[in-house]
């Protein structure tokens, strides 16, 4: 199969995604201490608590605003890069700096009030964040295997740096040095990206443009990340502690459902950035999404009907109520296979993708509410089944009669009906027979 783009960041999220759970086994295996297990993840999710909304949204906002008909034999390069560095490395240090000034009230968020690593987690936040736009320069650039060379080095370094200092002495310190250490790396291997591909001056135009639609899909995603939080308050209000853990063993989407979709999606917004292909974009996301159905639906599915015998292995009796709640979440494949927000950012239609999510948030809110009297705890995961599905049709429903793009210009609809009829069916089967 030829590697293309949609393959190479597609294989490189999987990279990812086995690096970080390879370094959470070896901690298990090496001894390290739960708490100090604990100190470590702190610090990666204090880094995307404050970070990955907005580096999110201005990875999608630039994307669609390049596109790659420059060539590379021609030696041009895109002030375009450059101008994204200086936007990412100003708002990283906006970031550093709200940790810096507000460390207890971020530290009371996130249940660690006295967490001796601030200092650490700033530095990491600043070494790390702008090398998350490395990948997507690969990406722009038309370079797959070179992304997937900077995923296996990088990666394996990571891994390497983070683990191996725990055969020498088991303390949580070497690992967040070790993190600290390949992130300088990937500092030094984004320096030199930019000065390959990106031209060192500031468009202006370019510039007022980029952050006014960036602006709207990092708060979107701002938005939909509260989502999760929202339930668990919701969750926690009526009912206690244990009922709150069934749910959050439970509450987790399939890895390589949002791993594969968020691949594809976050390619095939480069392509939209050639105008005069758009037909030929739209026919090769309808492609590439079939080729997904095939593979996440019959997942699903055996996930679906695995989950009830497995969780009281894997976990204990008492956790029986998680897999009802898995279950569900395993429905979530029905809104994460089809993409009519890629058409929607890929057309820069951002204030309206901001408008959908904030109108999901809303309405998950109402539905959670009356689902969890009528329901229990899978009242609400029913309720985020249902508003990720409406988000969907909403924006489906914006591009038929606002771009004029009907949806099976890019959803395989016949397939994809089968397979939603089949996976609610195996659900009810399963979960009620």
């Amino acid at each position: 199969m030829k590697l293309d783009n949609t393959r190479a960041l597609q294989s490189y999220q999987i990279i990812r995604f086995l690096a970080v759970f390879t370094i959470g086994m070896a901690m298990v295996k090496l001894s390290l201490p739960q708490a100090q297990v604990g100190q470590y993840e702190v610090v990666l999710f204090i880094a995307s608590l404050l970070t990955t909304f907005w580096i999110t949204g201005i990875i999608q906002a630039l994307l669609p605003m390049t596109s790659s008909s420059v060539s590379r034999d021609s030696g041009s390069k895109r002030p375009e890069i450059f101008c994204a560095l200086v936007v990412v490395v100003a708002l990283t240090l906006v970031s550093a700096l709200l940790l810096l000034v507000f460390k207890n009230l971020i530290g009371q968020l996130a249940g660690v009030a006295n967490f001796p690593y601030f200092k650490q987690t700033i530095l990491y936040i600043m070494l790390s964040t702008p090398t998350l736009l490395i990948e997507y320069i690969y990406l722009i650039e038309n370079q797959p295997r070179k992304m997937i060379a900077y995923g296996l080095i990088a990666y394996s370094l990571q891994v390497a740096m983070v683990v191996l200092p725990l055969l020498v002495d088991v303390r949580v310190e070497l690992c967040i040095f070790g993190l600290i250490g390949i992130s300088a790396i990937r500092m030094v291997w984004l320096l030199v990206v930019v000065r390959r591909y990106a031209e060192l001056k500031i468009d202006r135009k370019f510039m007022f443009d980029f952050i006014a639609k960036s602006t709207p899909l990092s708060l979107k995603y701002l938005v939909s990340s509260s989502g999760l939080y929202i339930d668990q308050l919701i969750i926690s209000a009526y009912y206690d502690s244990s009922t709150f853990a069934a749910y959050r063993f439970g509450a987790r989407e399939i890895p390589l459902i949002t791993i594969l979709t968020v691949g594809l999606s976050n390619s095939m917004l480069v392509e939209f950035g050639v105008k005069e292909h758009i037909g030929d974009t739209l026919e090769r996301l309808r492609r590439e999404s079939l080729k997904l159905m095939h593979i996440l639906f019959p997942l699903s599915v055996v996930a679906i009907i695995l989950s009830k015998p497995l969780f009281p292995v894997i976990f204990s009796s008492d956790y029986l109520q998680s897999a009802n709640i898995f279950m569900l979440y395993a429905l979530l494949v029905t809104s994460r296979t089809i993409f009519p927000q890629t058409v929607t950012m890929g057309f820069q239609r951002n204030r309206f993708a901001l408008l959908a999510s904030t109108l999901e948030m809303v309405l998950n809110i109402a539905l959670s509410l009356i689902f969890i009297q009528l329901f229990g705890i899978e009242g609400v995961a029913l309720a985020t089944v249902v508003v990720y599905l409406f988000e969907k049709v909403l924006l489906a429903g914006y591009n038929g009669r606002r771009l004029g793009i009907h949806p099976a210009e890019y959803i395989p609809m016949k397939p994809y009906t089968a397979y939603c009829t089949l996976t609610i069916a195996t659900y009810l089967l399963v979960r009620f027979v």
